[in-house]
């Protein structure tokens, strides 16, 4: 798992651009194994603080959002739309999106269990199964010393394909954990290790200098029989506020590296969100984005304010301003709580109509 903070870069030059659209393969891409197109990003959002920064393009000083992000790998493991993950890629997390191997749609998801004792969580996830990780009930002994391979999204939240890796089986833990010698990499977390029979052995956990640990097939099992059992008797619905709600994630916290941040999301689909996300948070995300998008629109053309913009430009950036304000000045009255996680659209607030800042952010906390 990788858990950072999003930040825009308006030093000199924006953040890497992170899209919407779905890129199509290369010609002569690496062909991907059923291991790998069972295996998902997530990205989560967990709060967001206000940064304050001195651009180097402007010369202005602009306050924007700045997410506390989480973003870590998944496995589909039955064709009902459950997905396996590492609880510490979902913990505290407000908002959910599952993006499936080479796209970057977004897909709803929901929590349906979380182990209590072990680094096991599972989702339920809207859409099609586009593959399976086999987990054979029957649990045998690993051999130390045999080969395991495994998938997952290392490093780059922006990554298309999975990644494969390699290793070992090191030994069985007193605590009954794997260790293993693969090189697990921040964003492996959550992610399947199968053995030469592609039968899953276990879930990344944890790793660093070489060495993985896994949460073994007999405490993924004890879960998903509890996961399985809970879709049974409740199966989760989707209605389109949860797609909205995924795709907003997904926008804001960034999932490709060709789309500027102010083209991520169309006026229309933030029109559409303002009445139809499921919950609060998902609607102060959605004004968070609107605010950083026009901020982003402003560095780009390297003006100070929305004025000096082109007569397009300026219409798209006075209206997300005016978006963000309204939606996070409904999220505060509707739910004052969220002052305590997302404190960066208080200084938003402070900030008013003015895209520089005209007081210091942080009085507003």
């Amino acid at each position: 798992m990788i858990r950072f903070t999003i930040r825009l870069v308006l030093l000199g030059a924006l953040l890497p651009n992170l899209a919407v659209a779905q890129t199509p393969a290369a010609a002569g891409a690496a062909e991907l194994r059923p291991l790998d197109r069972a295996t998902v990003r997530i990205v989560c959002v967990r709060g967001a603080e206000a940064d304050v920064v001195d651009s180097r393009l402007t010369r202005a000083r602009r306050v924007y959002a700045a997410y506390d992000a989480a973003f870590g790998s998944g496995f589909y493991v039955d064709a009902n739309g459950l997905v396996a993950t590492a609880r510490h890629v979902v913990s505290g997390a407000d908002t959910i999106a599952v993006l499936k191997a080479g796209s970057d749609e977004a897909f709803a998801a929901r929590v349906v269990y979380v182990d209590p004792v072990h680094d096991i969580a599972f989702l339920h996830v809207d859409g099609p199964v586009p593959a399976v990780v086999s987990v054979p009930n029957v649990v045998r002994r690993l051999v130390v010393a045999e080969p395991i391979t495994g998938s997952g999204f290392p490093w780059d939240v922006d990554e298309h394909d999975p990644a494969a890796f390699i290793g070992i089986v090191g030994r069985e833990n007193e605590n009954g954990s794997i260790h293993a010698y693969l090189p697990v990499n921040p964003g492996n977390s959550g992610g399947a290790v199968v053995d030469a029979r592609g039968e899953f052995v276990g879930l990344v956990s944890r790793g660093g200098t070489g060495i993985g640990v896994l949460e073994p097939r007999r405490f993924v099992l004890a879960g998903l029989a509890i996961a399985r059992a809970h879709v049974t008797s409740a199966p989760p619905t989707y209605e389109e506020g949860h797609r909205l709600e995924a795709r907003i994630v997904a926008d804001a916290v960034g999932t490709d590296g060709d789309t500027p941040v102010y083209e991520r999301t169309s006026l229309a689909l933030i029109d559409q969100a303002l009445t139809g996300l499921p919950t609060v948070e998902a609607g102060i995300l959605l004004g968070l984005h609107a605010w950083n998008m026009h901020i982003a629109l402003l560095e780009d053309h390297e003006v100070v304010d929305v004025a000096e913009l082109p007569a397009a430009d300026l219409a798209i950036a006075t209206r997300l301003r005016a978006q963000a304000l309204r939606i996070l000045r409904r999220a505060y009255d509707q739910a004052p709580y969220l002052s305590v996680t997302y404190p960066a659209g208080l200084s938003i607030l402070v900030q008013g109509e003015n895209s520089v800042v005209v007081r210091s952010s942080r009085a507003s906390r």
